[in-house]
Formats: C-alpha cells, sequence, structure tokens
C-alpha cells in the first residue's frame, strides 16, 4: 500500500444501507485514520447536509469533519452558480 495516496469512501452502499452499517465499515474506516492514510468521503444523495452525514457516520462509530464530506448537492450549487 505505499504507492497509495489516499482513498474516497463512497457513503451508500460501501459504508452503510440507508441507516445500516455494513459490517466491518467501521473497523476499516478507523484503521485507514490510525495508519494515517488520507481518505474522504463520497455520496451521491442530496437528503441531507454534510453536517447530518457527519452525525450519520458518528452513530456508527466513524468520526468525520464536514469538511471531509462531498456530496452531489453543494457541487451541483457550485456548478450553477458560475
Amino acid at each position: 500500500m505505499n504507492t497509495i495516496k489516499g482513498f474516497l469512501i463512497d457513503l451508500d452502499g460501501v459504508l452503510c444501507v440507508e441507516d445500516q452499517i455494513i459490517p466491518g465499515a467501521a473497523a476499516t474506516v478507523n484503521w485507514l485514520w490510525r495508519q494515517g492514510f488520507p481518505f474522504r468521503f463520497l455520496t451521491n444523495t442530496t437528503m441531507g447536509s454534510r453536517d447530518s452525514l457527519v452525525a450519520k457516520l458518528s452513530r456508527f462509530g466513524i468520526q468525520a469533519e464536514p469538511g471531509e464530506m462531498f456530496s452531489t448537492a453543494p457541487g451541483g450549487c457550485e456548478m450553477a452558480c458560475r
């Protein structure tokens, strides 16, 4: 894993399905964090703010910051405002 520079981790279907965490997901993300690998979370859902997604991950035992969360909503807003 010496050549890996970071990870993009999708939420729905990878870490969780709706309000159910996928077994091993929290342990894997926490392992990446302990190893010092950079990662960001991605989602194509528009059903919630970054803060609500961070809170959801926290309930699953995954610590995240809003700045580590990327979704289609902010990206779409940015493109529409250009």
